[in-house]
């Protein structure tokens, strides 16, 4: 789903961990962007780990850890288009399909997308870019062009969020960074689009998640030795749960019609989900907002 990690001018740095499951939860390609002598520098491209931290320490030592200073970082993981550098964000606010290709560029305004535009995929023949690439050139610069300043505009800017139900991190030339839809923020006041900065996995024993839709019934702590007493104690927290297992993943739905098809939870109605993480001892805690959700035709739903 990628993520967006955002420090404004008066936050300080995130914790090199939290950059480190950000990476590892979005591994196809990481990038930056600053603002240098009155221009947004784009600079991206980083498909490993290893790269990446090496490229951010030399920015942190050059720009004495960004103090008085914004940075935005984007961790790609691929759902349209190839996974290559040319494809990894941020991208400068352009037309020109050529230009959201470098890795390296300097520009007035820079993006980066947290979402799947779904109308704006390529073609599966098509894999130089990216939904996120084609609605900046169909939609986000025509906007520009008429209305430099539109990111300042928060009727705009709710327009776009409603239009692709993502999240978007805008970073002008003068250093302000200017965000769309419901951002994260941790104890030192980043801002992260969605709550996979957080570890989700190798916490040394077994964990497993579950879904709390509408977030209506109350948890109850459980006593989990194996995958079959977890299914068990889940479903007697409410009679209305029924619980589905899928390999280490536990999808509850309420006794609104579904069915469950192969990989897919086959849902008639629209449901929110908090996702919960679970351990042997029966601690717990929420773990992320993101949940997939199918209509009756096997559609992904929109929401």
């Amino acid at each position: 789903m990628c993520i967006i990690v955002a420090k404004d001018k008066i936050t300080p740095l995130p914790q090199e961990k939290y950059l480190k499951n950000c990476f590892d939860n979005n591994p196809d390609g990481a990038g930056f962007m600053y603002v240098n002598n009155g221009e947004v520098i784009i600079d991206k491209g980083y498909m490993t780990y290893k790269s990446f931290l090496k490229r951010y320490k030399k920015l942190c030592r050059k720009y004495n850890n960004f103090k008085n200073k914004s940075l935005v970082m984007h961790f790609r993981i691929g759902t349209a288009g190839a996974n290559s550098k040319e494809n990894t964000h941020p991208y400068a606010v352009s037309y020109d399909k050529n230009i959201l290709h470098k890795t390296y560029y300097r520009t007035d305004l820079g993006v980066a997308h947290n979402g799947i535009i779904h109308d704006y995929n390529p073609p599966t023949d098509k894999k130089d870019t990216n939904d996120t690439q084609n609605f900046i050139m169909k939609y986000i610069y025509p906007i520009y062009k008429n209305y430099k300043k539109f990111y300042k505009n928060r009727y705009i800017m709710d327009g776009i969020e409603k239009i692709t139900n993502s999240k978007f991190a805008f970073l002008d030339k003068y250093d302000n960074i200017y965000l769309v839809g419901k951002f994260e923020t941790d104890d030192d006041g980043v801002k992260y689009s969605n709550s996979n900065y957080l570890p989700y996995y190798n916490y040394g024993y077994d964990y497993y998640r579950y879904y709390d839709l509408y977030d209506k019934y109350n948890y109850k702590q459980l006593d989990t030795k194996s995958d079959e007493d977890f299914v068990k104690n889940i479903a007697d927290i409410d009679d209305e749960y029924e619980v589905v297992l899928e390999s280490n993943w536990y999808y509850s739905v309420d006794e609104k019609p579904f069915e469950y098809v192969g990989d897919k939870l086959l849902v008639y109605d629209f449901y929110y989900g908090l996702l919960y993480e679970v351990n042997a001892m029966g601690d717990y805690e929420l773990i992320g907002e993101d949940v997939i959700i199918y209509d009756e035709n096997g559609e992904e739903v929109i929401y």
